[in-house]
């Protein structure tokens, strides 16, 4: 006589899976405060003395971002969020440029291109 037993696993179909909740947009004030401060510190965490920063001074810069970032918005922030903004607002730019690149490789008729404002990236990067 064979006995039927009942996993205790629930099936694909009784499991909720939750993602979790999406963090809201970065403000205004967030976002000036990223820009000025990252680039307050570029060469060190980026550009030309990033091989020259141990990295527990590139974490401890970071974590000075993070933390002015947190004073000016509502939502703490992480430095991977502030890592993934700033990469994303590059991003951005540099699409910008290339789009311009490619306006001005164009042939044919017309008033050339104007130039992108690359001012209005760090002085509004809300729009970007």
């Amino acid at each position: 006589m064979s006995t039927l037993t009942l996993s205790p696993v629930p099936t694909s179909s009784t499991t909720l899976i939750m993602s979790p909740p999406k963090n809201p947009r970065f403000t205004e004030k967030e976002l000036r405060t990223m820009v000025d401060e990252i680039l307050k510190v570029e060469p060190q965490i980026f550009g030309a003395e990033v091989q020259h920063t141990p990295i527990a001074r590139k974490l401890e810069l970071w974590q000075t971002i993070v933390n002015r970032v947190n004073t000016v918005g509502h939502h703490p922030r992480t430095r991977d969020d502030i890592r993934k903004r700033w990469s994303d607002l590059r991003g951005k730019v540099r699409a910008m440029a290339s789009r311009h690149h490619i306006a001005v490789r164009k042939t044919g008729g017309g008033p050339p291109p104007t130039p992108p404002d690359y001012t209005d990236c760090v002085v509004n990067p809300s729009l970007f």
